[in-house]
Parts: C-alpha cells; structure tokens; sequence
C-alpha cells in the first residue's frame, strides 16, 4: 500500500466503520449485540471486517484487507511483528515469553477493546515476560482503556519505553516475574501467568517468596494434602476461574482458600473431582461461601482432619 493512497484508504475504512456500527447494534429484542462477523461468517467484505484467532505471522497471509479485527491475536518470536493495515481491534492481542522481541508497533490502531466473546481475557493488551523488549508505540488519539492494558514482568522495560500513550501506562513493578523468573531469582513478589501449582522444592521455594499472582493458578492432580502454600496469597485473576482445583484424590485441606483474596471475572474459584476434600460443617460451610459454590465433601475422613 502507497502513501498516497493511505488517505482514501483511511477514509473508506472509516466509512466502513459506520457500517460496522449499525451491524453491531442491539438486536430487536434489545439484549444481543450481533456482531458483523463469527465463526460461520469469518469475513465481512462489504465492511473489511474479520474473525482473526491466530499467532500473529500467519495474520498477513489471511486476508490482505482485513481492517477492523475481531478476535485473540497471539505473538511469535519476531523481533517486531507485523500488524499491517489494522485500524481497530476487538478482543485481545497477548505477547508473553518472547525472547526475541524487541518492539510492538500498534500506532496505526485507532482502537484496541477487549470482548469476552472474542477473548477470555479482561485485557485488550497482554505483555509479559519479554525479557528483550525495548519499546511499545501507541498513539495519543487511541481508544484503549487504561484498565485493559496489562504490562508487566518484562525484565529492563521501563514505563518511558511505552511512546504515545493516551494515559500514564503502568508497567508494573521489578519484583514482578514469570514462574521462569522467579526460579532464577531471590527478589520476586509478584507472579504473572497462568500459573500450576507448584510441584518441586525449587517451585515450593519460589512460591514461598510470593504474596501476589497476576494471571491463574491451576491445582491439578497434586501430592499434597493441603493447599498451605496459598495461604495469604492476593490472586488478579484475568480470566474466569481464576483458582481451579480439580482430578486431586489426596486433597484433604482447603481452609487455606479462605485466606486467599481472590479477585477479577467470575466465579472466582472451580472445583472438581477432589473426592477426599473433609472439613467440619461450620469451616464447610465458610468455605462454600467464599468460593461462591456447593462443594462435595469426603463424610469418612478422620476426626482430626475435621478442622
């Protein structure tokens, strides 16, 4: 595409966007949106609209004049990726654990929102755990809401290094790490990701160092009894079931739940198949009230378990 004829593509593409808007509006019935494009009706010509769930590299051979994208756009190891001609994006793009990247373009973004029916993250920009990273470019007219945007655990990143932001860009803290981080270092607080729980001494000792995760933490299928690890712990979940606890037969103890501060979409907490999980009625009945679900309780465990 030329230079000279940005200007009439820019035009042409806003005028698509009006289109746009008066497909997304309410239905009749004034409870659903309905959306210019979906799984059955990926593209959108008339508009230039796409349904784009993909890495990144491959979005430039999907359609040339997609401009207006709908979807969950995922980062590959580039040095700087490729976001072509996107004007508007609606879902999320995540750029995670990428050793090789350098820089994220996104000025030519007029808007970036997050949508749960196109991601399951509560951000429209996830970056993290990019080690290399050195710069961010947005634009100063962006529509993008600060509490959608999710920037941190990027080792050497500075908040300077985000250009033309619409608001003050919070880049997180240093003691912010990935679980990778964190097993190299003794100065993390913070975790970020969607985290296991941790299964070795090296990850035990880790987690030990935490007060805070950003991202979930899944409890599969582990040795332990209890969940004391947990304890005190403040969860940002940025996702539905942000605590998920399942397919653990030797599970006995979850009283450290209710010392957990779980926040971010609901439910917060997702149980199951932990058949072995025992506690007195009243502790039952605390727990079941925090995570906000009826729970199935183990009746044959020992009285000294009921605690």
């Amino acid at each position: 595409m030329s230079i000279r004829s940005f200007p009439k593509l820019l035009k042409g593409a806003l005028a698509s966007a009006l289109i746009a808007a008066e497909l997304m509006a309410p239905t009749a019935d004034d409870t659903q949106i309905v959306y210019p494009v979906n799984e059955s009706y990926p593209i959108n010509e008339r508009t230039r609209e796409c349904l784009f769930k993909g890495v990144n590299h491959y979005f430039s051979a999907f359609r040339d004049d997609c401009f207006f994208i709908y979807g969950r756009m995922v980062g590959d190891n580039y040095r700087v990726p490729m976001f072509y001609q996107i004007f508007n994006f609606t879902g999320c793009i995540i750029m995670a654990e990428l050793d090789k990247l350098e820089n994220i373009p996104l000025s030519s973004f007029m808007s970036l929102r997050a949508n749960f029916k196109f991601c399951e993250y509560k951000y429209s920009l996830m970056v993290y755990g990019n080690k290399n990273l050195r710069r961010i470019s947005l634009r100063k007219d962006m529509e993008i809401k600060k509490e959608e945007v999710f920037i941190r655990a990027n080792e050497n990143f500075r908040r300077e290094q985000v250009t033309n932001a619409p608001f003050d860009v919070d880049v997180g803290s240093p003691h912010d790490c990935t679980i990778k981080m964190a097993l190299k270092r003794k100065d993390c607080t913070a975790l970020v990701g969607d985290l296991k729980y941790p299964s070795d001494e090296d990850m035990r000792e880790a987690w030990k160092r935490i007060s805070k995760v950003y991202g979930t933490i899944t409890i599969d299928d582990i040795s332990d009894e209890n969940l004391n690890i947990l304890r005190n712990l403040t969860v940002d979940g940025w996702q539905p079931r942000v605590v998920r606890i399942l397919n653990n037969h030797k599970l006995k103890n979850i009283a450290a739940v209710l010392d957990m501060k779980v926040m971010g979409p609901k439910p917060h907490f997702w149980f199951s198949n932990n058949p072995s999980i025992c506690h007195s009625i009243n502790v039952r009945k605390e727990i079941e009230a925090k995570v906000e679900t009826k729970l199935q309780w183990n009746d044959n465990c020992s009285k000294s378990r009921l605690s």
